[in-house]
């Protein structure tokens, strides 16, 4: 096999993308400029000058606007991310204002061609699509692609806040409280089909493993916001034993320090998990944010077997931490450990960008590894089918 040969292979493999925003009776994009305003690549058309009040402009006023940042935006990823939407799925090379306007007309035709998330999807290869809000599993005109996954940040999080909230003396009360109601929660979630569970968590100041048991009373007096959501996620935690659920965290992005959320690194977020990863015989999946978190999850996955590296997400989403991000996880994991792909897409044109986006990183990564002589190309096509597909699958399942 050749590069060539390689690179066409690794192009058409499976996908499994791990998470996203898709709704299911919208899947496609109803307009150019719903493509264009994804939160992420806006953030980098607005860094290049792109005005925040782009809703009232003119579309002439609009569309100059737009040009003139995007070809400032020429060294970015989701750069490269849109300009394949549009090159493979229309076709355009977005040059000049008329490039645009084709563009504009071609994203109408397609919002209104019922086959079209299909053929975006099938264009990608792109077989499965976690959601995790249970009204847009329903996936119109496609059966079979999407997994549901209960994301539980506000349950999980309002009920570590009620108990903490509650006097002092009457913590305990209040955490058994929330506790059957967690667990009455999890069991509907459980008997609607759900075979693992999504939550965000901020940074956890604490050990795990010194509030190992589900008995309030034993737990140091609930002294603190950590002690409450500890106790509340091994409640979670015994529960995913019980019924042989997996569990996502996405971890790295704190609110507080602004009106936005921000990447934070933490270099205790992680290890101060362990105690759940040692105690509890699920699966564990980390999916990070923030950079300097990314070798301390392959640690994790290297220590404990039950724990796997998932997704970049959120500001991680960039081409030199995917790289980076590669190189840790080929040196030292099993590539059955590892999935490369979510895409936290709203339409399934980003899904397609996003994933376009991986596995170009991925070929520049593997062709390097093959010319250093650490793999050859048929065993670097055998670790992407696992990075890209086979592994998040023995996660999560298919909608089949």
């Amino acid at each position: 096999m050749n590069k060539e040969q390689f690179i066409s292979e690794l192009e058409n493999l499976r996908v499994y993308d791990a998470h996203s925003h898709l709704v299911g009776s919208k899947l496609c994009a109803a307009d150019f400029w719903e493509i264009i305003h994804y939160f992420w690549f806006l953030r980098e058309l607005q860094g290049a000058g792109y005005p925040d009040n782009y809703n009232d402009l003119t579309e002439e006023k609009r569309v100059d606007a737009f040009l003139s940042a995007f070809n400032k935006t020429k060294s970015t990823g989701m750069h490269y991310a849109v300009r394949r939407i549009f090159k493979d799925l229309y076709g355009i090379e977005i040059t000049d204002t008329r490039s645009v306007y084709s563009c504009l007309e071609k994203v109408k035709a397609s919002f209104n061609n019922p086959g079209w998330a299909k053929e975006t999807l099938d264009r990608g290869n792109i077989k499965a699509v976690i959601v995790n809000n249970e009204e847009h599993k329903n996936f119109i005109r496609l059966d079979g692609v999407s997994v549901w996954v209960p994301r539980i940040d506000g349950k999980l999080h309002g009920a570590a806040r009620r108990i903490f909230e509650a006097e002092a003396g009457k913590r305990a009360e209040a955490a058994e409280k929330e506790r059957t109601e967690l667990l009455q929660y999890l069991g509907e979630l459980h008997s609607k089909g759900a075979n693992a569970i999504m939550t965000t968590l901020g940074s956890i100041g604490k050990k795990t493993w010194q509030n190992s048991t589900e008995k309030p009373e034993k737990l140091v007096h609930f002294s603190s916001f950590d002690d409450c959501i500890i106790y509340l996620l091994h409640v979670l935690c015994r529960f995913a034993e019980d019924q042989s659920l997996n569990i996502q965290f996405f971890l790295g992005v704190e609110h507080g320090f602004s009106t936005v959320a921000v990447p934070v690194d933490n270099n205790e977020r992680i290890v101060n998990l362990y105690g759940l990863f040692e105690k509890y015989k699920i699966n564990f999946d980390l999916n990070v944010a923030s950079e300097g978190n990314i070798l301390d999850i392959v640690q994790a996955a290297h220590i404990f077997r039950n724990v796997y590296t998932g997704g970049l997400w959120w500001f991680s989403f960039r081409p030199s931490v995917y790289l980076d991000t590669m190189a840790k996880r080929f040196e030292v994991l099993a590539s059955t450990k590892s999935y490369s792909i979510i895409s936290d897409a709203r339409c399934v044109e980003w899904c397609y960008g996003k994933c376009a986006l991986v596995k170009k990183l991925a070929g520049d990564f593997f062709i390097r590894k093959v010319e250093e002589g650490f793999v050859s190309f048929e065993d670097a096509l055998d670790i992407a089918k696992d990075w890209f597909y086979t592994t998040a699958e023995s996660l999560y399942g298919t909608g089949k």
